[in-house]
């Protein structure tokens, strides 16, 4: 919901940066379509398809134009999958992944190898018979890895003794 309301899979065109929140930078969309559901787990089959409705959009773009594609970051189940659907959809030269501070919290690197090898929703469905062939034959991108900017939550709550 960074630029349209919430429950729509977007495509946008910026011609400036966006330094604001979100409710402040709500944008007309090149191309939308609504999802129905505020997370995609409701759905997930509907949910690729409405992706793939929306990158082919870009597809009919210039190709000149770059593509910045925010996804939502849950780091396991469903959200892993569809985080290797939209990988192999999209087919990127890189990818950027923001660590949090809490190990716990963090997908693991999300390589070549990462995403050639794990099972999406729609995506790799049977394993593979042979890894490094598969390897091989995904689109291969560059993984950057990030420290969030997000400063520690210090702990408030009070510790209460009997």
């Amino acid at each position: 919901t960074e630029f349209s309301p919430p429950a729509t899979l977007s495509l946008h065109i910026l011609k400036q940066p966006i330094l604001e929140p979100p409710f402040c930078h709500q944008k007309h969309a090149t191309k939308m379509v609504f999802y129905g559901e505020t997370t995609p787990s409701y759905d997930p089959s509907l949910y690729v398809k409405c992706l793939k409705f929306i990158i082919e959009a870009y597809q009919e773009l210039d190709p000149m134009l770059p593509l910045v594609v925010n996804t939502m970051g849950f780091p396991e189940g469903v959200g892993v999958m569809l985080l290797i659907d939209t990988i192999h959809l999209v087919k990127p030269d890189i990818v950027v992944q923001i660590e949090s501070f809490n190990k716990a919290a963090n997908l693991p690197p999300v390589t070549h190898e990462f995403v050639a090898l794990e099972e999406g929703w729609m995506c790799n469905k049977t394993p593979a018979k042979d890894p490094a062939q598969k390897i091989e034959e995904t689109h291969q991108h560059e993984l950057i890895l990030l420290p969030t900017l997000v400063i520690q939550r210090r702990d408030f709550s009070f510790k209460l003794k009997p």
